[in-house]
């Protein structure tokens, strides 16, 4: 049992903060009796408590704090997890590598979408309007709009996504 977080630093704020617990153990019926256990504790002592179970199965950066604890119940600790923290380590390394690109305010991105529709509504009523193949080609640039609006890329505080999708997720 690990545990990390707040309540093993000068950042713990009673009544306010949470004790933070990983359990790993080969056997998931322990943990879970071990997990119902620490909550029914806490929850006695109105401590708020997060208690969740190490998967080896599933590589992720949220393992990292755990493992790195040096809070510790037991000295029992497998050469699997070892292994298993420095690859979950190693997954979390390209995530603070990465930088957004092409990062915009949110006022500057929504001007750009602004500017964009625009000219994509101008383009396509000149277009629907005229009968001159010419000035029809002129106005394909709003398939070109469209791609560098497809192309703008934003950090939306946990990973990089197109600006459409997260203007239509938000």
């Amino acid at each position: 049992m690990f545990v990390f977080g707040s309540y093993v630093s000068t950042s713990y704020v009673e009544g306010q903060s949470d004790i933070d617990i990983a359990i790993y153990t080969e056997d998931f019926d322990l943990y879970k009796r071990i997990s119902v256990y620490l909550e029914d504790y806490f929850a006695e002592k109105r401590i708020e408590s997060d208690i969740f179970y190490i998967d080896l199965t599933m590589e992720a950066p949220v393992y990292c704090a755990p493992l790195k604890s040096k809070v510790q119940f037991t000295d029992y600790y497998p050469e699997k997890l070892v292994g298993f923290g420095e690859r979950c380590q190693h997954k979390l390394e390209p995530l603070k590598e990465k930088e957004p690109v092409n990062v915009m305010r949110v006022g500057d991105m929504l001007q750009f979408m602004k500017s964009c529709a625009e000219r994509i509504v101008q383009k396509s009523e000149q277009y629907i309007k005229a009968d001159d193949v010419e000035i029809q080609m002129d106005c394909i640039d709003i398939v070109t709009a469209y791609r560098e609006l497809k192309k703008c890329i934003w950090y939306n505080g946990s990973a990089k996504e197109s600006l459409l999708e997260g203007f239509l997720k938000n």
